[in-house]
Parts: structure tokens; C-alpha cells; sequence
């Protein structure tokens, strides 16, 4: 059966997407797209072919944006839950019987202890504050506010307003919103991006990269509830 062959409009729709994600070569998008590499670098400075790049930029911003603060959500959702968890716990244990008359016990927040065994009386035991308890639900506390964007916030230098209106490139959006995310270290981000780590402290001194990143805890917090 005859098999159509792309038009040169298709060839330049699937050029400027796999130019927007960033993710192969020029050599590699040509061969993909079965051009010369001279005949990519040509399309690429026509303003029609760079205004699908900017537009494909923007939809993938767009996309990755909207994946991650609903990630977000669904992991301040999850940590919510377990808070409530422990909440019951702390809640039902000061209903007990056994911790009337302990100093303490009203509260939920002690625990008992076996400190010996006396025959024939059986157990002694004593009763202690249950740090355990306090100190995963701090640790709930915290990743919650850190989802939020409420935790010892990364300041940044004041970012003098830009009049470049170029479209980050899909690598450097990426590491944007990983940055902004807060929770992975710079050699995870370098290698998520598919970049090195010098690469990525470069961009983070560029103001025409952490305008970005601002950008993009802002609209991400500014859609977190809890």
C-alpha cells in the first residue's frame, strides 16, 4: 500500500516540537526529520519555524506546570492524611483508662515503658513522652510546608525586570521547575536535564534564568491549599 510521505509544513511541525523539547541534537532532529543538518539551522532562523518552537515551549511550560503542582497536591494530600493519623493516635490514647492520674496522660502524648520485670507483681513499668510521635509529625509538619512553599523559602538576589522575551529551552524549564520544586539536589537536577552540574550553576547566575524560576514557585504555590 503506498505510504503518504510528510509534507514539507509536517517536516517543520515535527522539527520545531523536538527543537522545544530540547532533548535531542540538531544532528539527531535532522536525521529524525530525514533533513540536512544545514537545512534544520535554515528553518530554524525563519520566524514562522521559531514561533512554533516559542509556542511549543510554552504549552510544555504550561503541561509541566500543571503536572507538578497537582504531584504537589497529591503528596500534601498523603501527608495530611497521616497527620491525622497521629492526631487519632495522641487523641484516643488520652481517652485510656490507663493514663488517668499520669502526669501527662490527659495530653496523649506519653507512652508507657517497661523498665522491669518483678515477680510475683509482673511488669514495672514507667511512662515517658513519646518522642517518636512528636518527631514524625514535625517531619509531617515540615514536608508540608515545604510543599507549600512555606519552609525556609531560598532568597534570591532582587531580579532586575527584563525586557528579553525569548522562551527559555525545554532543558532549562525543566531545571526551573526542579529548582522551584525544592526537594532534589543539584546533581539530580543536572542529571534529570540531561546537562552537567557547571552547566546548571551557570544558568543559576543568569537573572534571565532565576526570573523563570521565580515565576514558576509562584504560580506553583499560589495553586497549593491544603
Amino acid at each position: 500500500m503506498y505510504k503518504r510521505l510528510p509534507d514539507r509544513k509536517e517536516l517543520q511541525e515535527s522539527a520545531a516540537i523536538l527543537a522545544a523539547e530540547d532533548e535531542l541534537s540538531d544532528n539527531e532532529i535532522a536525521q529524525h526529520c530525514g533533513i540536512t543538518r544545514r537545512t534544520l539551522m535554515r528553518w530554524k532562523k525563519q520566524s514562522a519555524i521559531q514561533q512554533k518552537i516559542d509556542e511549543h515551549l510554552r504549552l510544555s511550560k504550561q503541561n509541566s506546570e500543571s503536572q507538578m503542582i497537582v504531584e504537589r497536591q497529591m503528596r500534601i494530600a498523603d501527608m495530611a492524611v497521616m497527620l491525622q493519623k497521629l492526631k487519632d493516635i495522641i487523641r484516643e490514647r488520652a481517652k485510656t483508662p490507663e493514663m488517668r492520674g499520669v502526669p501527662g496522660g490527659s495530653t496523649g502524648l506519653m507512652r508507657r515503658r517497661k523498665i522491669s520485670f518483678r515477680r510475683p507483681y509482673g511488669p514495672l513499668c514507667d511512662y515517658e513522652l513519646d518522642t517518636g510521635l512528636l518527631r514524625e509529625s514535625r517531619r509531617l509538619l515540615v514536608a508540608v510546608a515545604k510543599a507549600l512553599g512555606q519552609w525556609q523559602r531560598p532568597k534570591y538576589r532582587p531580579i532586575a525586570c527584563s525586557t528579553n522575551t525569548k522562551v527559555a529551552s525545554g532543558k532549562q524549564h525543566r531545571a526551573a521547575l526542579l529548582i522551584a520544586d525544592g526537594t532534589s539536589w543539584d546533581l539530580e537536577i543536572a542529571a534529570a536535564c540531561g546537562i552537567n552540574r557547571r552547566t546548571l550553576a551557570r544558568w543559576k547566575e543568569q537573572p534571565s534564568f532565576r526570573t523563570p524560576v521565580a515565576e514558576v514557585r509562584t504560580t506553583i504555590f499560589s495553586d497549593l491549599t491544603l
